[in-house]
Formats: structure tokens, sequence, C-alpha cells
């Protein structure tokens, strides 16, 4: 018979319905007929119910007090398990289908990680392997706790709605991108020394310090990715650890003023250098620790503006471009992250000075294969 045309009833019968409708036949109790099969009432119950199979020898003790074929009865049993198991089947085929709706499907389809075709469950397991994942619990378990535990430390936009499986996908996109980099042993020392040698990048244009900056987060066991925002998700900054050796430090394209960009980077180099390899940090989620970010927040200042100076430049309470200009030049940063620091703490609009911040697009930041 062709599988296709077999009859497939959508109502599952257990064999212990048989079983009591043959009882009732001959007016045999079910306490009557337990005790003539030599078992206990709770199997005998548990057996009509559904809930314990009929196993070879209790089928040959139902055939020598009912007089029907032990064959039968494994037979019912043995169907009646099989259609449980296809129910429970397409029903996990219904919950993957489903469960792979959740996700940013179409951006992933235009990044090449997932099929466009893959349809139904077939996405669900299209999602599984971008994930690297044999099932949902595996990835629920290195995924779908965010913030509770796992070991990432997302810098995200407080006013921001994307879901779990958004910030979960970019994370995996910063992953993907960070396991092409090849880098040596995480060495704290070594990443201390690039994270000042970073800062004299912020004055070069972003063309010519990009290749620079990769180049010496790889050698201190940090591999540095950007990785394009996923729409809806407001993360803009991540660093987790794929191994004890080896850290991502993670930046999105979702802020593009240089100010707002270095201010990440030096937040998350913060979070490599004082946390520890298993924490999680999600900015504007409950669970936060505010005091680490805070941490972080300060090392990234204090790295780009040396408080002292800082404070001196503001006591003069003189802002405009040309100020601006020299300050930066003393201090040795970009006119655009001193805007940003001025902006920040109120002592300029925020329309002022802009003109000074440099902003970096797709063509001159992000990687185009994450």
């Amino acid at each position: 018979m062709d599988s296709k045309t077999m009859y497939k009833p959508d109502f599952i019968v257990p064999p212990g319905e048989i079983i009591e409708e043959t009882l009732e036949a001959r007016s045999l109790g079910k306490g009557e007929f337990a005790r003539r099969a030599g078992l206990s009432m709770k199997t005998v119950s548990l057996i009509l119910a559904g809930k314990a199979p009929i196993l070879p020898d209790t089928a040959l003790q139902f055939e020598r007090v009912l007089g029907v074929s032990a064959e039968l009865w494994i037979g019912l049993e043995s169907r009646y398990r099989l259609a449980l198991a296809r129910k429970a089947a397409s029903q996990a085929e219904d919950d993957l289908a489903l469960w792979a709706k959740r996700f940013p499907r179409l951006e992933l389809v235009k990044r090449g990680v997932v099929r466009s075709e893959a349809k139904d469950a077939e996405a669900g397991r299209d999602i599984l392997s971008f994930f690297g994942v044999a099932n949902r619990e595996a990835w629920r378990d290195l995924y779908g706790r965010v913030g509770d535990g796992e070991a990432v430390s997302f810098r995200r936009a407080v006013s921001a709605e994307g879901g779990q499986e958004k910030l979960a996908s970019w994370l995996r996109l910063a992953e993907l991108g960070a396991q092409d980099v090849e880098t040596g042993s995480f060495d704290k020392r070594v990443f201390e020394r690039v994270v000042r040698q970073a800062r004299d990048l912020t004055t070069e244009d972003f063309g010519s310090f990009l290749p620079r900056l990769r180049g010496l987060c790889s050698q201190s066991g940090v591999a540095f990715v950007l990785v394009p925002a996923i729409s809806g998700c407001g993360v803009y900054g991540a660093t987790r650890w794929l191994s004890k050796g080896k850290a991502i430090l993670a930046l999105s394209n979702l802020r593009k003023g240089e100010d707002q960009f270095w201010f990440s980077f030096f937040h998350e180099a913060g979070h490599i250098l004082l946390h520890g390899k298993d924490e999680t940090f999600i900015e504007g989620c409950e669970g936060l620790s505010v005091a680490k970010e805070e941490e972080a927040d300060s090392f990234a200042r204090e790295v780009l503006i040396p408080p002292n100076d800082w404070d001196e430049f503001v006591s003069g309470d003189r802002f405009f471009e040309p100020d601006i200009r020299s300050f930066s030049v003393r201090v040795g940063v970009s006119p655009g992250i001193v805007v940003g620091f001025l902006q920040h703490f109120g002592l300029i609009r925020n329309e002022w000075h802009n003109g000074l911040k440099r902003r970096y697009n797709e063509s001159n930041c992000l990687d185009r294969k994450v």
C-alpha cells in the first residue's frame, strides 16, 4: 500500500480500551481480572489507562485469562506506541516550525547563514545548524538565557525592544566572525598594552586604523569583529569568551559617531580586563550588574581622556571649536571624542560642534561576511 494513501486515523486507541470491552463482555471485574492474571490492581489500572505497556510476559498472562492470543495484545500495544511516537514527532515538527518564526530569518538569509528555501520544520533545523546546536534544549542552555549567567557582556541601547532571539542571533554572527580570526592565547598584560596603543589610533581615519586595531587585538588573544546590527535589536557592543584563551570584542553599526564607537570599544575592553570570563552584563535588563557597567564606563572615560586633564579643561568653561581642537591635540584624541564627552556631560547642547565628529558607515567599518 502506498504510504501516501495509508489510513492514518487521527485518534489513538490504547489496548486497555480493548481489554475493558473484553472484560465487560465477559462480566469480569477489574479486580477479579487482576487476581486471575497474577498482577496488582495498580499495574492493571495503568495498562488499562495506556500509561504502562503490555510486555510479552504480561501478554501471555492475558492470553491464559481471556483466551485471546498474546500476539494480538503485543500487536495492539506496538501499534499504539508507534501512533504515540508519530504524534509526538509531528508535534515536535510543528513546535520547531513555530520556534523558527521567532528569529530574524530574512536578515539571516541575506547574510547567507540560513537557506531561503527552507520551510516549516526545515527552517527550524536551519536555525539549529546556524547556532551549532543539536536541539532547542541545547540552544536554550547556550543562548536562551542571555543575562542570566551566560558568558557574554552586552552593551545595548536601553530603549531597544529586540527579542531574545535577535540578541542571540547577533551574538552568534559575532561568534562566527570571530572563529575566522586567528589569535594568540589571551594575555592580559599584552591586551592592556593594546588598549593604550588603540587610544593613539583615535586620531586616524577609520580605513587606516581598523586593520591595525584588529591586528593588535589578535596578538593579545582578542578577536575584534564588526557586525551589522539586526533590525529591532539594540545591541551595539558585546564581549564573549569563545574559550579561556580567546575573547570576542564585537561592535555593531548601531551608533556611527566616532565618539560612540571608541567609547563602546573601550567599554567592552574594560569588561575583558576588569571582569570574569563567565559573567553576563546586559545594559537596561533585569539582573544587570550596575556596578560593573559603571566600572567599564569609568574605564573607557579614563582611557580616552585622563581625569585631571578633563577637569582642567572644563574648569576653563570655554568650549568653542578652537578650544576643543587645541585640547584634543594636547591629550592626543580626536576632537569628535571631546565633543562627545561635552555633550554627554551636558556642558554643550547635543547639536553643537557635530561637524567635528566623524561618522562610520557600512562601506568603511563593517565585516560584510557577518
